[in-house]
């Protein structure tokens, strides 16, 4: 059996990916970690836009990756958790 997720590797966890260099260019940031429950959010900024003015499929895919570690690893302690967008 798993051992239950602290406080303190989620408040590590949280540090981990907020001072990472591309959440930090993306400005992408917590709004909710929990095990198992986690919402992120980023900025609709104009260098995230595509041609016609909307978030680039690149930034909505780097978030869906995004999301999908952080969830992982709030739930066990890995230091990366990967699988396929396709």
């Amino acid at each position: 059996m798993e051992e239950a997720i602290t406080s303190s590797y989620l408040k590590w966890l949280k540090h981990e990916f907020e001072n990472s260099p591309f959440w930090k260019h993306m400005g992408i940031s917590f709004e909710r970690l929990e095990p198992g429950d986690v919402m992120i959010r980023m900025p609709a900024k104009n260098e995230l836009m595509n041609s016609n003015n909307v978030m680039h499929g690149g930034a909505i895919a780097s978030m869906l990756d995004s999301i999908i570690g952080a969830t992982i690893r709030s739930t066990r302690e890995v230091r990366v958790a990967t699988i396929s967008l396709t």
